[in-house]
């Protein structure tokens, strides 16, 4: 209250200062009220507190002043803690989303980002706490998330700042959108090979934020077939470290534009692009091998055939072809020429006259950096020389029998001389002699052994001092049976199944033919031995058993001992298990035990999505089977359960008895 005899005082009039402006300032005090009753409001400031002097202070027209003063205690009142509004925050699969900003305060205490703000995500399959980073200096906080990797879906985020009674909390939605990321393809560098060399292991890379890439699903494009094809790549690694070889035509060069493509399942594509330049090199020329070749005393031979090759050379029989004679008493090297068109040149020569026998001539071919030989043996027959007999065919090479017919046509008048693996004892008729002149043009000889082996003859025609060429025969006598082929598959020679089909495998003698019976009645066709092996796959359509052999015959005609096999067909299912569970149960515990009745000692399988679980086959005994599972987490877990027989036949429980747990922690 305020008053002056002289002069009405106005509370408009009167002024107000404070000893502490931090806790009270001159905005946080207004005078009102009429004189002589004035008012005075104070505001401290926000958030502070403690004690301030007030000094009212009131004048005059005349300058004349009087002031009072007093003092305010500012109470500490504990406030909540303030948090930021978030909205709602979408992203892409396997996309991070970062920089989200959250503010939080709190007059009362020091805050930090990392140890104030508390973050949780109502779905771990979406946003995991480990996808969960805090970052920033309080007030202003930031927030980054990252989505499980393929996870698509929402998960309610909930901030929250303080404790107890001053717990501030807030949520967003987070949305991770089924969107697709596009593949990238880093090809190698430029590439270079020598020509017919291979390019192993180029590193290239493949990745898809989407997973699933393959290196063996990049496809190649080439702009140079003629050097490089499909079929001359092979791919390898693995996702996102692959590799590429290649292996380019045969004698080709020059530049390859080579294109990878790739196409993740939803279509989106990488493309990416490398050269491989494949240099040339000179390749050498070659010869084939020359046949031997026969011509008579004072004849000529006229084209015989001489095969040359160079990739890279243009080539000319009379210029590229060269000719060195071994004996130059029959051949000499001026009456050797070549003719013909590259690759199928000719050889013609001129003997000296009146020479005969054998002699070795060599013919090069040279490119002028690298040169290929190819040599043959020249008969110069004498005018009255015989020809070779000619045996009849066919003729047994291998047998089990003692004797061995040698016979065929001759020259009536002639001799035929028998010579090789024999003794004069040994041959008949003709009083055991190794030769017999040709009558009716026909010879015959009658070989006997009594000892297995391998035999070589030789057969001539003899005029006088003449001889004709010798022909061979070789001949193995084998009479011991082989040994019983053996039956790998199954290993058990009682074997029991429950599917009716068999692949019946084994081990035999090479080129033996393998002879298989049922119930004593062979089965057609027989099976040949190759690389030591044979297969049949057998098949029976009524249950029973079944007495199988198998024996083989050699190439002499010998017969092995037979190995049996007794194959006993039961494809009849067990019956299906009993469960003791209802169909459905609802538990808070994290351990369910699935029990029932089963038969024989039959497998029990149980499975969880298609899967079996920890313990899974188990062996049912005295007709029952209990296992017990657990879960950590919430949800619905279908198992499902079958049993099998030892012949490998299943029995399902009806899809209608599939157990399901459903396992809830939480309380609504």
């Amino acid at each position: 209250m305020f008053s002056d005899e002289v002069d009405l005082v106005s509370c408009m009039s009167v002024t107000a200062k404070s000893n502490s402006e931090a806790l009270i300032d001159a905005s946080g005090m207004i005078i009102g009220g009429t004189a002589p009753k004035c008012t005075i409001t104070i505001t401290p400031k926000l958030n502070a507190f403690g004690k301030a002097r007030i000094t009212l202070m009131a004048t005059d027209k005349l300058s004349n002043f009087a002031s009072a003063s007093f003092e305010v205690s500012v109470v500490s009142v504990d406030d909540k803690p303030s948090l930021s509004k978030v909205l709602d925050q979408t992203t892409a699969k396997n996309v991070t989303l970062g920089s989200i900003g959250v503010q939080i305060t709190d007059p009362d205490t020091t805050l930090t980002c990392s140890s104030s703000l508390k973050v949780s995500s109502s779905n771990p399959l979406i946003l995991a706490t480990s996808g969960i980073v805090i970052s920033g200096n309080a007030p202003d906080c930031l927030l980054s998330l990252s989505p499980v990797y393929l996870g698509v879906g929402s998960s309610l985020i909930t901030l929250s700042v303080g404790e107890g009674s001053m717990l501030v909390t807030d949520t967003f939605q987070f949305t991770v959108s089924q969107t697709f990321a596009k593949p990238t393809l880093i090809a190698p560098g430029v590439s270079s090979v020598k020509e017919d060399q291979t390019l192993a292991n180029l590193a290239f890379t493949l990745t898809d934020a989407d997973g699933g890439a393959n290196c063996l699903d990049v496809a190649l494009m080439k702009n140079n077939p003629s050097v490089l094809s499909s079929s001359d790549f092979v791919l390898g690694g693995s996702a996102p470290n692959c590799i590429l070889s290649l292996t380019h035509k045969a004698d080709q060069s020059g530049a390859v534009l080579v294109t990878l493509n790739y196409s993740d399942p939803t279509s989106l594509a990488a493309f990416a692009t490398f050269s491989v330049m494949v240099n040339p090199v000179n390749d050498g020329p070659t010869i084939a091998s020359i046949g031997q070749a026969a011509i008579k005393e004072n004849e000529d031979l006229a084209g015989h055939p001489i095969s040359v090759l160079d990739i890279d050379t243009e080539l000319s029989c009379t210029s590229v072809l060269t000719a060195i004679v071994s004996d130059e008493s029959k051949v000499l090297p001026s009456d050797v020429s070549f003719s013909g068109t590259a690759p199928n040149c000719k050889m013609n020569l001129s003997p000296v006259a009146n020479a005969y026998g054998s002699t070795s001539i060599t013919v090069t071919i040279s490119d002028g950096e690298f040169s290929a030989s190819s040599s043959f043996i020249l008969d110069i027959v004498r005018a009255d020389t015989p020809s070779v007999p000619v045996l009849n065919s066919p003729s047994p090479t291998v047998s089990n029998s003692s004797s061995l017919e040698l016979a065929g046509t001759c020259t009536a008048g002639l001799t035929v001389k028998l010579s090789g693996s024999v003794l004069v004892s040994e041959v008949s008729p003709n009083a055991n002699t190794l030769s017999q002149t040709c009558v009716s043009g026909v010879f015959s000889f009658t070989i006997r052994k009594s000892v297995d082996g391998t035999y070589s003859f030789g057969l001539k025609q003899v005029n006088g001092s003449a001889e004709s060429p010798i022909i061979f025969k070789d001949w193995t006598r084998d009479s011991l049976p082989p040994v019983a082929p053996k039956i790998t598959n199954p290993s058990n020679l009682t074997y029991s199944s429950g599917p009716a089909t068999l692949s019946l495998q084994g081990e035999c003698e090479e080129d033996s033919t393998v002879i298989l019976s049922r119930d004593n009645i062979e089965l057609t066709p027989a099976l040949s031995c190759i690389s030591g092996t044979y297969n049949r796959l057998i098949e029976e359509s009524l249950d029973g058993t079944y007495s199988y052999s198998v024996k083989q015959i050699d190439l002499a005609g010998n017969i092995s001992s037979a190995v049996l096999l007794s194959w006993s067909v039961e494809s009849t299912a067990p019956s299906n298990p009993v469960l003791n569970q209802s169909s459905v149960n609802y538990t808070k515990a994290s351990a369910f035990t699935l029990s029932g009745s089963c038969s024989g000692t039959n497998k029990v399988f149980i499975q969880l999505a298609d899967v079996d679980i920890a313990g899974s086959p188990l062996t049912c005994t005295a007709g029952t089977f209990s296992l017990s599972t657990s879960q950590l987490n919430d949800g619905v877990y279908r198992y499902s359960i079958y049993q099998q027989d030892a012949n490998n036949d299943i029995a399902y429980i009806p899809r209608s008895n599939y157990v399901s747990f459903s396992r809830f922690l939480r309380n609504f």
